[in-house]
């Protein structure tokens, strides 16, 4: 049987680099300050959903989702940025 600490640590490990993953795109499309600040309109949201579910009453799951997931997603949509506004871009790269 696997061990609910391995099963948490995969997810965390897997929302980081869907974040990269994501905001590197966007980033790469478009200006780096466009990206930012889709990057700190996210994060605002998610720190949201974060106090939110803190302050409610939800079940443990929706609280570890919501207060550890997304905002690991958020550190990797940051790392994802910082490495596409870095990474010379273009025809020529």
């Amino acid at each position: 049987m696997t061990s609910y600490a391995v099963i948490l640590y995969a997810v965390l490990a897997a929302a980081f680099c869907v974040g990269v993953g994501v905001f590197y795109r966007i980033c790469a499309r478009r200006s780096p300050r466009s990206a930012g600040m889709r990057w700190l309109i996210a994060t605002t949201v998610v720190l949201a959903l974060g106090l939110i579910a803190a302050q409610m009453d939800l079940p443990a799951n929706a609280r570890i989702f919501a207060g550890l997931v997304l905002p690991v997603w958020a550190i990797g949509g940051l790392l994802g940025l910082v490495i596409a506004a870095i990474r010379p871009q273009g025809p020529g790269a």
